[in-house]
């Protein structure tokens, strides 16, 4: 596999973690309704909530046009709120922000380290 298409892949698979962390974050209710989507989207349109995915977004941008500090930015960036809330929890308290730590540290070694891993 290509460092490109995995990159890409590590970006839309932080994305969807991030739409099932914002999900899951709102308690279950019985009946999709207005006050339920509504919750949603207030919930993913703060400030802290858009970081992480801008970050992917700019990984994959960065993927598609080559350019590897983009992608390794891009990584920092979706990193510091995960890592923000692990450091203000003092533990990891979900594991989907465990996983996007991991993505986010995947996508950087990746993009920095590419050559050396043997990856076209």
């Amino acid at each position: 596999m290509k460092q490109k298409q995995l990159l890409i892949i590590l970006g839309v698979a932080g994305i969807i973690l991030w739409l099932y962390s914002i999900y899951s974050s709102i308690p279950f209710a019985k009946h999709l309704n207005f006050n339920f989507l509504k919750l949603i989207l207030e919930n993913m349109l703060t400030i802290e909530s858009l970081v992480t995915p801008l970050g992917f977004i700019i990984v994959i941008a960065g993927a598609v046009i080559n350019q590897k500090i983009a992608v390794a930015a891009g990584g920092i960036i979706s990193l510091i709120m995960p890592v923000y809330a692990f450091i203000k929890n003092g533990s990891v308290d979900n594991i989907i922000s465990l996983i996007m730590i991991l993505i986010s540290i995947a996508v950087i070694v990746l993009s920095l380290a590419g050559k050396k891993l043997k990856l076209k």
